[in-house]
């Protein structure tokens, strides 16, 4: 269990309820260009459970409920002022809940899901073994996750990483490509796949998908659940842009 981290916590949502009303105007070429190439890992039936760990403002959720209304798509965020925003983009007709939570401690049951996201916000998580550990409980058999974030790959983003902890006091680490596809490893997740990119000149980009163990590989007292319909992990960019489900950049 991640412990509790009340003052960096007061600090991140400090700085959401200041950034909240702009946030889409002055992100949105940097959002849409990574939650896109991340969707991108996953193809889909269209009736998943989806949940969206550090949703903002439900830009995760604009790309994908228009093309898979079928979804069921619970976006959790830790500031309610980039949750009220987001809650306005959407009509009641889609099956989807907004909900503040902690992304350290998900107030769901074990196996709850098909598919976990985290887009954008690892970097502020303490513990990250334990913190994709937590993510791993929450997927049901052989469900997927997918993550990005920056990584330390590129020089300017070490730079970054060491102002960040010096002067942001909710910042923990950016990490390094090949650390995050080890810490997937470390927190029982199969299949690790990495991609790294960059958007525009100035960002770089990690993304990291997994897989839960299947049924037949875990504990017999753990073999009860349904099974589910597996999201198809994608090797790269091309088949799942060419289906169409997710807009190509």
């Amino acid at each position: 269990m991640n412990p509790p981290r009340p003052e960096k916590d007061r600090h991140l949502v400090e700085r959401y309820r200041r950034k909240a009303a702009r946030y889409d105007a002055d992100w949105a070429r940097y959002t849409v260009g990574t939650l896109r190439r991340s969707l991108e890992h996953l193809s889909w039936q269209g009736n998943e459970r989806v949940l969206d760990i550090g949703c903002g403002t439900g830009e995760v959720e604009r790309l994908l409920l228009p093309l898979l209304p079928e979804l069921r798509l619970v976006a959790l965020d830790l500031s309610a002022d980039m949750l009220e925003i987001a809650r306005a983009k959407f009509s009641p007709r889609f099956a989807l809940r907004w909900l503040r939570g902690h992304a350290q401690h998900l107030p769901f049951a074990d196996g709850s899901f098909d598919v976990v996201l985290n887009l954008n916000a690892f970097h502020y998580f303490d513990h990250p073994v334990e913190t994709l550990r937590e993510f791993r409980r929450v997927l049901a058999p052989g469900g997927a996750c997918v993550l990005t974030d920056w990584c330390t790959d590129r020089w300017r983003f070490r730079a970054i990483d060491l102002g960040m902890r010096l002067f942001d006091p909710a910042h923990h680490r950016i990490h390094r490509s090949a650390a995050l596809r080890e810490t997937f490893a470390a927190a029982g997740f199969e299949d690790v796949r990495l991609e790294t990119y960059g958007v525009g000149w100035f960002w770089g980009m990690a993304t990291v998908s997994g897989c839960a163990p299947r049924s037949s590989e875990l504990a017999p007292r753990e073999r009860n659940a349904a099974p589910i319909a597996r999201p198809e992990m994608q090797h790269g960019r091309a088949r799942a842009a060419r289906s169409g489900r997710v807009p190509s950049t």
